[in-house]
């Protein structure tokens, strides 16, 4: 505890005393939400879940650019498990080859394991294939009943600079950014190789 201490007061002694470099770290303790960086992923989110809905509604095939595959598997000790997996993605108007490729911006994945249900929200920019945003809400067993976790990450060059939850969430930094990465990579592995 005096370790602790000790390494607090070295860190701030700067700080109160006054001078550049002590503003800087008085700055960096009381970082706030990068605000610019929030509000443009949220307005890039508004505009990929209407994307996804006009895609939904459509009735015509052209312009249909999505996927969905619906999973059902058992997980030993939690029973039968349903996965219902969506990807929404744009054609590429300028493809490096003659061959057409896909770019992704939106997955949705909703699941259940055992009686706990789980739903999930990943934003992509289609430019760099960086993940820019993800929303998690899911069943918990320390909620009281009707209520759920939920948790939102925001991203800056694929890094997490952001990071919101309720009282009932559970950050985990690794797990979000590793799935970030296997979902663009399924999605690569199905609609951008040439078989």
């Amino acid at each position: 505890m005096r370790n602790l201490i000790l390494l607090t007061a070295l860190y701030l002694l700067p700080a109160l005393a006054g001078g550049e470099w002590g503003e800087a770290v008085l700055l960096r303790a009381q970082q706030a939400a990068p605000e610019a960086l929030i509000k443009n992923i949220r307005a890039r989110y508004a505009e990929a879940m209407s994307n996804a809905n006009q895609q939904l509604a459509g009735e015509s095939m052209e312009g249909k650019n999505y996927s969905q595959s619906t999973f059902h598997y058992v997980i030993p000790g939690c029973g039968p498990t349903t996965e219902t997996l969506s990807y929404y993605y744009q054609l590429n108007d300028e493809p490096e080859e003659d061959v057409p490729t896909y770019l992704l911006y939106l997955v949705t994945r909703k699941y259940n394991v055992a009686a706990l249900q789980f739903y999930e929200e990943y934003l992509f920019d289609p430019e760099t294939d960086k993940p820019l945003f993800v929303y998690y809400k899911y069943d918990n067993y320390d909620a009281p009943e009707g209520a759920a976790a939920e948790e939102r990450y925001y991203m800056d060059d694929g890094k997490i600079v952001w990071h919101t939850a309720n009282e009932y969430g559970d950050r985990n930094d690794a797990a979000v950014l590793r799935a970030c990465h296997r979902l663009m990579q399924a999605f690569s592995y199905l609609l951008n190789s040439s078989f």
